[in-house]
C-alpha cells in the first residue's frame, strides 16, 4: 500500500498566507473602486490595509528566506532609482519655503511608495487564478458605479471643475489606470472576450464622466500595447526614452518655441499663457534649474499668489519648478527604468503593461492630476496589480513524467 503524498493544504502558515492575499486583493482591486465613487479618502484608508496584509502574509510564508527576498527587492534596479528620486526630494526640504506641511506631506509619499513597491516585491511567486480575477472584476464593478453615478450624479460628487476636488473624476482616471493590470491578469489566461469588456467598459466610463486626459492616455496606452506585442522589449526601450527625453529636455523645447513665437501663433489660448508664463520662469530661476524650490512648492506656489493661476498643470513644469534638473534626471532615469523592466515581462502581459506606463504618463503630461498623493497611491495601486499579474504566467515548461511502479510521477 503506497503512502499519500504530503499536500500543501497540510501547512497552516502558508494557508494562513494565502488567505491574507486574497482579502488584500479583495480590498485592493474589488473594494478601492467601488469605494471611490463614494470617498476621495477612502483609497488612503484601504491601501495600507491592502498592503499590511499582503506584507503579514510574506511573513507567514516567504520561500527561500525574509532576508534573501528583502535584499533582492532592494537591489532592484527600479527600486534603486526610486529611492534616488526620494532622496533628492527628500534633501529638498532644506530650502522649500512650505517645510511644515511639505515635511507632512513627503512623509505621507514616501510611506505609500515603499509600502506599495515591498508589497509589489513581496507577492507570492505564483499569483492563484481565483486572486487574478478580483483585478477585472473590481474594475467591471467600479466602472459600472461609476457610469451610474454620472447618470445620478448626487450632489458633491462633481468639484467645480477640477479633478482635486471631484469624486467621480478621481475614480474614472483610477479605472483608467488599472484598466492596463486588469488586461494582463486576463490576457495571463488567455480570455480575450473579457478582456474586451473590461475595456469597453472603462472606455465609456472615460467617456461618460468625460475626461480629456483619460480618454487620450487610453488611447495612446493601446497604441503602445499594439507596438509592444511582437517586441515588448524594444518598444519599452522607446516609450521610455521618449519620455525620459521628454522630462529632461523640456525646458529646451519650451525655450525654442518661445524663440520662435509661438505663443502668437497660439493667438489667446491656454496653451499660449502658459507657453510665456514657463518661459519667463525659466528666464528668472537662475541657480532654481539646478536645486528646484523644494518638495511641494508648486501648488502652494499657486494657492499663496506666487504663481499664475494659469501656471502649466504638467509634471513637465512640476517635476523642474519644484525638484531641479537633478529631479527631472532622477525621474527620467525612473521612467528609463520601468519601461525595460515592463518590456521584460513575459510577452503575455508585457505589451499590457507598457500600455498603461504610457498611460499614466499621457494623463500626467495633460495636467489631469499632477504629483498629488491620490495620484501616487492610484498609480501604486497599480503597481501592485501589474506585480500579481506578472506572477501567473503558466509555466514555460512542463515538468517531465516517469512511471514509477505503474503509476505516474513528476521528475525531479
Amino acid at each position: 500500500m503506497s503512502t499519500p503524498e504530503r499536500n500543501r493544504f497540510e501547512d497552516p502558515a502558508r494557508d494562513a498566507a494565502q488567505l491574507l492575499v486574497r482579502l488584500a486583493f479583495v480590498v485592493l482591486f474589488v473594494g478601492v473602486p467601488l469605494a471611490a465613487i463614494l470617498s476621495r479618502r477612502s483609497i488612503f484608508v484601504l491601501m495600507p490595509i491592502g498592503t499590511a496584509l499582503i506584507l503579514a502574509a510574506a511573513a507567514l510564508d516567504m520561500p527561500g528566506g525574509a532576508l534573501s527576498r528583502v535584499r533582492e527587492l532592494l537591489l532592484n534596479p527600479v527600486a534603486i532609482c526610486i529611492s534616488a528620486f526620494l532622496l533628492w526630494a527628500g534633501i529638498s526640504l532644506l530650502w522649500t519655503p512650505f517645510a511644515a506641511p511639505a515635511s507632512e506631506r513627503y512623509v505621507k509619499t514616501m510611506g505609500t511608495i515603499v509600502l506599495a513597491t515591498f508589497a509589489a516585491g513581496l507577492l507570492p511567486t505564483r499569483t492563484k487564478t481565483s486572486n487574478l480575477y478580483l483585478v477585472p472584476i473590481g474594475i467591471i464593478l467600479g466602472a459600472m458605479a461609476t457610469t451610474a453615478m454620472v447618470v445620478i450624479e448626487p450632489e458633491g460628487l462633481r468639484g467645480p471643475g477640477d479633478v482635486e476636488g471631484s469624486v467621480i473624476d478621481r475614480s474614472a482616471l483610477g479605472l483608467s489606470l488599472l484598466l492596463w493590470p486588469a488586461l494582463g491578469a486576463i490576457s495571463a489566461r488567455e480570455r480575450w472576450i473579457y478582456g474586451g469588456a473590461v475595456a469597453v467598459a472603462v472606455s465609456i466610463t472615460a467617456i461618460a464622466v468625460w475626461t480629456p486626459g483619460g480618454m487620450l492616455g487610453i488611447a495612446l496606452g493601446a497604441l503602445a500595447a499594439v507596438t509592444a506585442m511582437s517586441n515588448p522589449q524594444r518598444a519599452g526601450r522607446i516609450w521610455g526614452g521618449l519620455f525620459a527625453a521628454l522630462i529632461v529636455l523640456a525646458p529646451a523645447l519650451v525655450e525654442g518655441l518661445y524663440q520662435v513665437r509661438a505663443d502668437r501663433i497660439l493667438g489667446q489660448s491656454a496653451a499660449a499663457h502658459q507657453l510665456q508664463i514657463w518661459a519667463v520662469q525659466l528666464h528668472d530661476e537662475g541657480l532654481r534649474l539646478v536645486t528646484g524650490h523644494g518638495f511641494d512648492t508648486f501648488a502652494r506656489s499657486i494657492s499663496s499668489g506666487y504663481l499664475s493661476a494659469q501656471t502649466p498643470r504638467s509634471i513637465l513644469f512640476e517635476i523642474w519648478f519644484e525638484l531641479g534638473v537633478l529631479g527631472a534626471i532622477s525621474l527620467a532615469l525612473l521612467v528609463v527604468r520601468i519601461f525595460q523592466e515592463a518590456g521584460s515581462h513575459p510577452s503575455s502581459i508585457a505589451a499590457f503593461h507598457v500600455g498603461g506606463l504610457v498611460c499614466v504618463a499621457v494623463i500626467a503630461l495633460t495636467g489631469e492630476s499632477t504629483v498629488q498623493l491620490w495620484w501616487i497611491t492610484l498609480v501604486s495601486l497599480a503597481g501592485i496589480a501589474f506585480a500579481g499579474a506578472a506572477r501567473a504566467q503558466y509555466r514555460s515548461e512542463r515538468p517531465g513524467v516517469v512511471i514509477e511502479r505503474g503509476r505516474p510521477a513528476a521528475m525531479a
